[in-house]
């Protein structure tokens, strides 16, 4: 970093977020010390999986939404910024996994206090797979917009994403 910064460069660190485990080598936080926080999809044909058992997913993703996932990830975040001298980070997979994750009883459980209600068929009254239809068809349009605010408040860790940057002086923090 010095020998960069020397050279006038800016260099920014790249972490993947709640990505943190790569299933070819079975590594990562879904693996071994954290397999509770790992992410439910809805997966076509086969129903609800934990993302260690999905056929072929090269990628582990945790799930967002638990706040003690949000603690960890922001706890890693600190580590490095705290002990290298980066201008700037950027988050990678700073999201869910995908439109059929997370749907964990817990992510239930925390969509229905946030719509108010309960939703009987969780995930068909949202959306469902249908054969031959090659991606998900949304069932109740009500429920499915509240799922897209759901998703974007459901992470609360940008307030102490932006904290860091004051805190040690990065240019910027990137979310991808």
């Amino acid at each position: 970093i010095k020998a960069a910064h020397a050279h006038g460069m800016v260099i920014f660190a790249g972490m993947n977020i709640f990505a943190d485990g790569q299933n070819i080598v079975k590594r990562g936080a879904v693996f071994d010390k954290h397999k509770k926080w790992q992410a439910i999809n809805y997966v076509p044909r086969k129903g609800l999986l934990p993302v260690t058992e999905i056929e072929g997913k090269p990628t582990m993703f945790l799930n967002p939404a638990l706040k003690e996932v949000q603690k960890y990830e922001i706890d890693v975040i600190k580590e490095v910024v705290r002990n290298y001298a980066f201008d700037g980070i950027m988050l990678d997979r700073a999201r869910y996994d995908c439109i059929d994750s997370d749907f964990s009883p817990k992510s239930k459980k925390m969509f229905e206090k946030f719509i108010g209600k309960k939703v009987e068929k969780f995930p068909e009254d949202i959306f469902e797979w249908r054969p031959n239809a090659g991606m998900p068809i949304h069932n109740k349009r009500e429920i499915i917009e509240n799922l897209f605010i759901f998703i974007a408040y459901s992470f609360d860790f940008t307030s102490e994403l932006l904290r860091l940057s004051f805190r040690f002086q990065l240019l910027s923090i990137i979310l991808c």
